[in-house]
């Protein structure tokens, strides 16, 4: 069993020029498993709050419906991997397309990236296009299994809206039981993520990770970690909008 929180926040700049969290992010329970996404909508798209939404929503969906069309849920994860990664961009898009044509607005516009976890007790497996990072600890040993991806020029990443986005993806599977896991999105990469050496600071993690296993209500532990994230520390470093997913063994507890 798990212990989990999510918070999606909107960065400081984003209510200096009066603009929406373009950030979006979710959980839900299926078979026994837990599935996390997130998605950190483009700033230049006009319409990323609402595709970043849609990415989180259809990717739960989608994970909501593999395994509940089969009834061998545990086999079903033994299999997931890269194919069922592409399989979920090629339904996010359908859906971003069909609100694009709603709206009578490009696909473009509706632009975001995808981080998606698929959690057992024996397996997981974890999915990124574009910017932001998975990262786990197993028997102590943290390190990241996914890791922001960079486009050709500075601050440029890749989009679920892209053509070559199945081309970007990222999936790694991890066997066996997991210490904790921490998702984000690019908000808080230069705070958590030594860049240079692609490892997660453990400094920044491992009190947010021992509070939730210390918290006996997961919504005041929620409050708290709103209370950082909007910190004048935390803001000083960061004026983007941030997603931040926490997840514990609870046999750690």
């Amino acid at each position: 069993m798990w212990k989990y929180t999510v918070q999606s926040i909107r960065g400081s700049a984003h209510y200096i020029n009066g603009m929406p969290c373009q950030d979006a992010s979710g959980f839900i329970q299926v078979a026994g498993l837990l599935v996390c996404a997130l998605s950190d909508g483009a700033g230049s798209a006009k319409l990323s709050d609402f595709g970043s939404r849609i990415i989180v929503d259809k990717s739960l969906q989608f994970f909501k419906d593999y395994f509940d069309k089969t009834e061998a849920p545990q086999i079903a994860m033994r299999d997931l991997g890269v194919q069922q990664g592409e399989w979920l961009i090629e339904e996010v898009r359908d859906e971003i397309s069909r609100a694009a044509s709603e709206k009578n607005e490009p696909e473009q516009e509706f632009a975001g990236t995808l981080l998606v976890a698929v959690i057992g007790e024996a397996r997981s497996v974890f999915y990124q296009v574009g910017d932001g990072v998975w990262y786990i600890c197993k028997s102590g040993i943290l390190g990241a299994v996914t890791w922001p991806e960079q486009g050709e020029f500075a601050g440029q990443t890749m989009f679920v809206t892209s053509s070559s986005a199945t081309k970007s993806l990222q999936c790694h599977a991890v066997e066996n039981g997991l210490d904790y896991i921490v998702g984000m999105t690019d908000g808080l990469e230069r705070l958590s993520l030594d860049m240079q050496a692609r490892v997660p600071h453990r400094g920044f993690c491992e009190p947010l990770i021992e509070a939730l296993r210390q918290a006996d209500c997961l919504n005041d532990y929620k409050g708290k970690l709103e209370v950082f994230l909007t910190s004048e520390r935390v803001c000083e470093r960061t004026d983007d909008d941030k997603s931040l997913a926490l997840i514990v063994h609870e046999d750690g507890i």
